[in-house]
């Protein structure tokens, strides 16, 4: 089957870039302020920048859920669930099946595919 394309390839010619400079004034490039300044002779030891936690403060800190879409602890399916299926228990998260309407957003939304819809019976939602 031959295609019917609707654009045709331009003819391309070199680029007088002399004519360019006289539209535009003859104006160079201006003047930036560099992206990142020079850094200093010496380096400062990294244990003067970071704060030093103890074990306790170290496992708090570490627990922090930072909703980052790694799927540890997120619970996105509690929060998406607009039937409120979802019951928090601990640290598990239990479906109440009375409550789901399998809309399947939970499913989606889960960044670890740990949901699965089973199909439980032939009727109608």
């Amino acid at each position: 089957m031959k295609s019917r394309s609707t654009l045709k390839h331009l003819n391309t010619e070199p680029v007088d870039v002399e004519a360019v400079l006289v539209r535009h004034g003859g104006q160079m490039r201006r003047w930036r302020v560099p992206i990142a300044p020079d850094s200093p002779a010496t380096p400062l030891p990294l244990q003067a920048c970071r704060p030093v936690l103890s074990d306790r403060e170290a496992v708090e800190e570490a627990s922090r859920c930072f909703r980052c879409g790694c799927g540890e602890g997120c619970m996105i399916c509690h929060d998406i669930c607009k039937m409120f299926a979802y019951r928090r228990e601990n640290t598990f998260v239990t479906l109440d099946e009375d409550q789901c309407v399998g809309c399947g957003m939970c499913v989606w939304r889960c960044p670890n595919q740990n949901i699965e819809m089973i199909q439980t019976s032939q009727a109608p939602i």
